[in-house]
């Protein structure tokens, strides 16, 4: 069940702080302002919002969004809501880089974050009725050294594309809501722990347009009633950790780091790193783009993945053909040890287009699926060579598996 915390403090209504001599972004920092003095505190947004930068959200703060929709307005370059720890430059400066047609304000960009984050608790942002996020309808433009002119979309620009950003947070609930016109990963959570994530709907067409993403760090984690139509992975949970501080490299279109507390782990242990303790059930998800998963667990360069329970995920079949609906792996560099991914419970899992219900390609340690199921038949349309099956593994030996509908392959090599 979801945590409760006492709540003691203030409560303010949204519609109160409105003026016409103020943008919203600046009547929503007053009504922060206002309930500062007290411990905890209860925002309810009753009239929609048009915000121009980020919603900080201190501990012992619930947001309620009732019947109502918080709108991104044109060209904003900023998270809907982030937790008030992960305090970068300020806006202003972004717009200078954005504006700017050399790569010289990029210069140094990231020895100016801060190497610290503070921990932070209690954040809850829940939804009431028809409850809505939605991004710009047009997105800012800059020119990238290596791309030329790009929208400021998808995770080569970083943590501030995510409509959620929640960073080193114990006690996290994001619920009932509807998410559309999303400008890369919609939720993520890192090195934050006792996550409840429920009742999201989500649609994507953006290019890197995750679902719900759990990042390194991440503990206690339920996940549950999300339906996802999505341009990348559905619900992603990625150990991938690095400790070293983040430096583009002038070779690569990324910009910025998805993750916003890359310079603060120097100090860190490999083990604190880790995700562990998840549950991920009732996902429905479809995919707008072939690599576009339901469910993924990775795990590369010495992380792991580990005491993970999946079930009940399965397609409607309103997307296009994928590679899996749930896929368990290593990739995106190197490191992995045989087993990181490990303790991994997968259940009742329906593939409607995918060319695997169930995909694995490394080395687990006590991985057990059971009850996987493919409608699909045949060859795959896009890869002609492969063969559409209910599981397919690279190391059968390793996944203890039953009652699987739609037959075995090992489609790696070919």
């Amino acid at each position: 069940m979801p945590f409760e915390f006492r709540h003691t403090g203030g409560s303010a209504s949204f519609s109160d702080f409105i003026a016409p001599d103020k943008t919203h972004s600046e009547s929503i920092d007053e009504m922060l302002d206002f309930l500062s003095v007290f411990d905890a505190r209860v925002i309810r947004f009753d009239v929609d919002a048009h915000i121009d930068r980020a919603i900080l959200l201190p501990s012992n703060t619930t947001v309620y969004i009732d019947n109502c929709t918080i709108w991104q307005n044109d060209d904003v370059f900023d998270n809907v809501f982030r937790s008030a720890n992960v305090r970068d430059l300020p806006s202003d400066d972004y717009a200078e880089m954005i504006a700017a047609h050399d790569k010289t304000p990029w210069t140094g960009y990231y020895e100016k974050l801060p190497s610290e984050i503070p921990e932070l608790e209690n954040i809850r942002i829940l939804g009431l009725g028809k409850a809505r996020i939605v991004g710009p309808q047009t997105n800012a433009v800059i020119n990238n050294p290596v791309k030329g002119e790009d929208s400021l979309v998808g995770d080569a620009y970083g943590y501030r594309t995510q409509q959620i950003h929640i960073a080193k947070t114990a006690h996290v609930e994001v619920g009932d809501l509807d998410f559309t016109r999303t400008r890369c990963w919609c939720v993520s959570f890192e090195l934050s722990s006792d996550i409840h994530v429920h009742g999201l709907r989500i649609e994507s067409h953006t290019t890197q347009g995750d679902g719900v993403d759990i990042r390194m760090g991440c503990r206690d984690v339920e996940i549950c009633d999300i339906d996802a139509f999505t341009s990348d992975d559905s619900i992603a949970c990625t150990c991938a950790p690095h400790f070293d501080l983040w430096r583009r490299d002038p070779a690569s279109p990324k910009m910025f780091c998805c993750e916003s507390t890359r310079n603060t782990r120097g100090k860190m242990k490999m083990e604190e790193a880790h995700i562990a303790n998840v549950h991920i059930s009732d996902i429905v998800t479809d995919a707008r783009a072939e690599v576009a998963h339901g469910v993924i667990l990775l795990a590369a360069l010495g992380g792991q993945v580990h005491h993970v329970s999946i079930d009940n995920v399965r397609e409607l079949g309103r997307g296009m053909e994928r590679e899996s609906v749930v896929k368990v792996f290593t990739g995106y560099g190197d490191g992995y040890r045989a087993g990181d991914l490990h303790h991994i419970r997968v259940n009742n899992i329906t593939s409607e287009k995918a060319r695997a219900a169930f995909q694995c390609n490394t080395h687990v340690a006590d991985v057990r699926v059971n009850k996987i199921i493919q409608h699909a038949a045949g060859h795959s349309a896009l890869r002609p060579k492969l063969r559409i099956a209910a599981l397919d593994a690279k190391y059968i030996e390793d996944i203890a598996f039953s009652n699987v509908e739609g037959g075995v392959v090992n489609n790696y090599g070919r």
